[in-house]
């Protein structure tokens, strides 16, 4: 699936919008997982298993500590 198709579909819609403080700001660390676009279910078993939410998790980017998940797969398959 190409990035314009997953955004028609809605997959991209949850991204925070880049404002000028937060694109200048230093990161700590950035922390990806990737997982493929019918991967639903594990990805919620990591956000349950380890993955903080709410306002943990807004504690931790305001510290320069980014989760994401890198949603995707090989050009190969």
């Amino acid at each position: 699936m190409d990035l314009t198709l997953a955004k028609s579909q809605g997959y991209l819609k949850h991204q925070l919008p880049q404002s000028e403080s937060s694109s200048q700001r230093k990161l700590l660390a950035v922390i990806g997982v990737y997982a493929g676009f019918s991967s639903y279910l594990k990805r919620n078993t990591f956000r349950g298993s380890w993955m903080p939410r709410g306002d943990a998790l807004k504690k931790l980017e305001e510290r320069g500590v980014v989760i994401r998940f890198v949603i995707g797969r090989s050009g190969g398959h």
